[in-house]
């Protein structure tokens, strides 16, 4: 497993520093390459697969992976309707409100078209007073590669602030390859519900924080008891 201290992962200068405009479109099929240069501190240095480093000027990408909604159904038509179940519902909850104390605000969310995913999505969205209505893209859904995922980062690149919603594996996969440009880590586990920040700026992308229901909901409580006035019986 791999150790969190400080996760930020940079691309070699030898990528170019131009806009989108002058990048070429056709290297997101090249696929990734290892550099195979020591660790710089904390520092991985790679090859990443596609232009997308050079397209994006400085974004923060919001991942959310839906919340609970009980066992898989064998029919994967049936299974694209499964809803989120009430453990997932207080979740959403969770994530939601938590986000709206913090402050946080996106210019999009964009969602698996899935029931359990565009349910997570609705409930985070209203309780952290997002306005604009939910995007969905097949991107954002559990077998999408990461070509697909890249296209809709490109396609969004001149937002500020985005968020995306959708499924394990390829979550998991999006977030470990734009970090390190290998989907195959396992360094960290993204469970239901949980919502993890990525600041990507040019060609460096890092992990700034993650963040599971449970953890929001003790922080909410936290701040809570704290914010309650003293009193004292006489």
């Amino acid at each position: 497993m791999m150790k969190l201290k400080e996760a930020v992962y940079t691309v070699p200068r030898r990528w170019p520093e131009a806009g989108a405009e002058k990048c070429d479109i056709q290297l997101r099929k090249a696929g990734g390459e290892s550099a195979k240069s020591p660790l710089i501190g904390n520092a991985l240095t790679w090859r990443p697969p596609a232009p997308v480093w050079c397209t994006i000027g400085g974004m923060i990408v919001y991942f959310l992976r839906h919340a609970s909604a009980g066992q898989p159904v064998v029919n994967s038509r049936e299974d694209e309707k499964r809803p989120i179940d009430k453990e997932g519902e207080k979740q959403s909850h969770d994530v939601g409100h938590l986000l709206a104390a913090m402050k946080v605000e996106v210019d999009v969310i964009i969602s698996s078209p899935l029931t359990r995913a565009l349910q997570t999505a609705e409930i985070v969205a209203g309780d952290s007073s997002h306005q604009n209505k939910i995007v969905t893209d097949d991107a954002m859904r559990p077998g999408a590669t990461y070509d697909q995922f890249q296209d809709l980062l490109t396609r969004y690149r001149k937002n500020e602030a985005i968020m995306v919603v959708g499924h394990n594996p390829s979550i998991t996969g999006f977030v470990q390859r734009l970090l390190t440009g290998n989907e195959s880590r396992d360094w960290f586990e993204f469970k239901k519900g949980a919502i993890v920040k990525v600041e990507v700026e040019g060609r460096q992308a890092s992990l700034q924080w993650v963040m599971t229901p449970k953890m929001a909901r003790a922080l909410q409580t936290a701040s809570a008891t704290k914010s309650r006035p003293n009193t004292s019986r006489k």
